[in-house]
């Protein structure tokens, strides 16, 4: 199997948040010499100093680069719901009964909305009821169906975008004990999980459908 085949995530240039370190480290100065003067606190004052700044820089680093993973797997999602004929996305393809609609549909208010303006940012947003968030209104075109979900993924990041990664959820369902995510990195990975899988049923329909594919693997050396 040849791993290029694979569809990687985002496309941005890795930054190391420890080279910045590793450069600074070059230019600490060396221990005084026995009967040299010393000046211990300029010393220790400079160390402190980057110390923080490193680990604000690793923190602004994460937290963006989750974000940018969970903007592949949106991007994911709207691409194979739009490469779907208009017939096939209102029409279930496993015997669960879903249909792509709902799912996004399902996507923009039981995940988006849900986990970061209600649970991270404790928006009081309206949220839907029971298996409501699976159902897409027969009324809603494919279209409105989909910039709705742009719009929630747009809110969902700007709610969130001030919060350090430890954040704790700010709301939880009543009754339903403690949230089972403690902080906003958590909440980040578990949303960037299920709108991967999600995005691969909406491969599986796209290949039952028409055949299109997604991500080709290359055929196994005979």
């Amino acid at each position: 199997m040849n791993p290029s085949s694979f569809h990687h995530g985002p496309a941005a240039e890795w930054q190391d948040p420890w080279h910045e370190t590793a450069q600074q480290h070059s230019t600490f100065a060396r221990p005084a010499r026995e009967g040299a003067a010393r000046q211990p606190d300029a010393g220790r004052t400079h160390l402190v100093g980057l110390t923080t700044r490193v680990d604000i820089n690793a923190e602004q680093t994460t937290k963006s680069e989750l974000l940018e993973w969970l903007d592949a797997q949106r991007a994911h999602v709207a691409e194979q719901v739009r490469a779907l004929p208009a017939e096939a996305r209102r029409r279930s393809h496993v015997p669960s009964g879903w249909t792509p609609r709902g799912l996004l549909r399902h996507l923009t208010l039981d995940v988006e909305r849900v986990w970061f303006r209600a649970v991270m940012a404790g928006e009081p947003v309206e949220l839907p009821q029971g298996y409501d968030g699976w159902t897409a209104p027969e009324t809603q075109s494919d279209e409105e169906l989909l910039e709705q979900y742009a719009d929630e993924c747009r809110l969902a990041t700007a709610a969130v975008s001030d919060l350090p990664l430890d954040t704790r959820p700010a709301w939880w369902f009543e009754g339903g004990g403690n949230p089972p995510y403690s902080s906003l990195r958590e909440v980040l990975l578990h949303v960037i999980v299920e709108t991967a899988t999600h995005a691969g049923h909406l491969d599986v329909c796209r290949e039952l459908v028409d055949g299109g594919q997604r991500l080709v693997l290359d055929e196994p050396a005979t």
